[in-house]
């Protein structure tokens, strides 16, 4: 039984007070994670209780230990637990705060939690305006606190013909006639 004693900032957070994170599996099982390995966990995919949108969240967790635990073994670890610190996450916000500057609608991207390849779960989609360039995609793959997450962008074809300039053939003609 591990409920929510302190949310900050309070107003949006309140609806998380008093939830026991051991109470649905993918927070319990990065609660037992974190504690047997003494490791920053990451939850899978998950609805927040906090979010009046009931957009996709996460939370990270820090498992806290007595001073006086072995922390030295697997087994002392879950002995010397005082609780968890953690951070919940609502990946929408996420993908806005990292886009503050620019907002690209020419850009699809989509955030996938790839942890088991089997079951992608999406965990953010925004769709550029259509058709897109599939062809011109970026992919790539990190870690976010013991899970694997893909991101892929891909433009628009209305903005690789706007980018698209004849320079390439002017440098090349320059070239050859050196």
């Amino acid at each position: 039984y591990f409920p929510v004693y302190y949310v900050e900032p309070k107003i949006p957070n309140a609806a998380a007070l008093g939830f026991d994170l051991a109470s649905e599996a993918s927070r319990g099982n990065a609660l037992r994670r974190a504690a047997e390995t003494g490791l920053q966990t990451s939850s899978g995919p998950i609805v927040l209780v906090q979010s009046a949108s009931g957009g996709m969240g996460f939370v990270v967790v820090n498992p806290v230990y007595s001073r006086t635990g072995d922390l030295a073994t697997q087994g002392g670890r879950p002995a010397g637990l005082e609780g968890f610190v953690t951070g919940v996450f609502l990946v929408s916000e996420l993908v806005d705060y990292a886009f503050l500057e620019q907002r690209p609608e020419w850009m699809g991207i989509t955030l996938r939690d790839e942890t088991e390849p089997n079951h992608p779960v999406i965990l953010f989609s925004r769709r550029a305006e259509a058709p897109l360039m599939t062809s011109l995609s970026y992919t790539s793959e990190f870690q976010i606190a013991g899970r694997t997450w893909g991101l892929r962008f891909v433009p628009s074809q209305s903005r690789v013909r706007e980018m698209r300039t004849s320079s390439p053939w002017y440098i090349l003609a320059a070239g050859l006639l050196m």
